[in-house]
Formats: structure tokens, sequence, C-alpha cells
């Protein structure tokens, strides 16, 4: 046995978890910005062509 094998198995689903939640956590703050600023936000990958509106 390796040492250290029972604490990963400890940790990585608590880490596991973690990250989970996290991506919970940013999906509702999308949500909220996207509902402040009026849609999802706007984005023009070429500077010399300006985006419409």
């Amino acid at each position: 046995m390796v040492a250290g094998t029972d604490a990963a198995g400890v940790v990585l689903p608590h880490l596991a978890r973690q990250l989970i939640a996290l991506h919970a956590q940013r999906d509702d703050v999308a949500t909220q910005v996207e509902a402040l600023a009026g849609g999802p936000p706007s984005f023009c990958p070429d500077p010399d062509h300006p985006c419409p509106g």
C-alpha cells in the first residue's frame, strides 16, 4: 500500500463536491449578471469591424 492512499480517498471526494458547488455558484452569478445587464455579454472579436448594436 502506498502512503497517503487512504487520505486521497477522503480528500478527493471532498474536493469534487467543492468543485461541483463552485460551478453551481458560478452559474448563479452568471444568471444574476445577465439579468442585471439585460442579456448575455456582448463580444466583438474583430475591432476593425464593430458589432452591430
